[in-house]
C-alpha cells in the first residue's frame, strides 16, 4: 500500500473532523427523520445553518495522533492523560467515557474501572470505530505528522 502523502492525509482528516461536526446534530435521531430532511445537499444546509462543532470522536482522535506523534506508537497511559487533558464536556462524550476520563484526572485507577464499565462489556457505543479510520490513517503512512 502506498504511503499517504501529507496533503492527502491532511485532507482526509479534515474532511473525517467536518462530517463529525456536521453528522453531530443528527446523533441521536432515527435514520428516517434524517432522510426526511432530503437528500444530502439538503441534509449539510440544514446542518449548517446554526454555528456546527465536532464531537468527542474527533476531540479523542486528536488525542490518539498526539500520542502517536509523540510516543512513535500508542502507549496507553500517555493516551489516556491526552483524553484527560484534551476533555471537553460539551462534546457528547457517552456516560462510561465520562467516568473513565474523570478518573484519570482524579489519578484513580483508570484501567480497573474501565474493566467494570458496562457489566464488564467494557464500552458499548462505536466510538473507536468512529475514530479508527482517522487514527489508524496516520500510522499505516510510517511518517509523522
Amino acid at each position: 500500500m502506498k504511503p499517504l502523502q501529507r496533503e492527502q492525509f491532511q485532507g482526509a482528516v479534515l474532511g473525517l473532523a467536518i462530517g463529525d461536526a456536521l453528522g453531530s446534530k443528527w446523533e441521536g435521531v432515527p435514520a428516517d427523520m434524517i432522510f426526511d430532511t432530503g437528500p444530502a445537499d439538503q441534509i449539510v444546509k440544514h446542518a449548517s445553518d446554526e454555528t456546527i462543532c465536532y464531537t468527542d470522536d474527533t476531540q479523542m482522535m486528536i488525542s490518539i495522533f498526539q500520542t502517536l506523534i509523540a510516543c512513535d506508537g500508542i502507549d496507553k497511559h500517555f493516551l489516556a492523560n491526552k483524553f484527560a487533558e484534551n476533555y471537553h464536556p460539551d462534546r457528547g462524550y457517552g456516560q462510561g467515557a465520562r467516568q473513565i476520563i474523570n478518573a484519570i484526572g482524579f489519578g484513580e485507577d483508570w484501567e480497573l474501572l474501565a474493566a467494570t464499565i458496562f457489566d464488564g462489556q467494557g464500552s458499548l457505543g462505536n466510538g473507536a470505530a468512529m475514530r479508527v479510520s482517522n487514527s489508524s490513517s496516520c500510522y499505516w503512512t510510517g511518517r509523522r505528522y
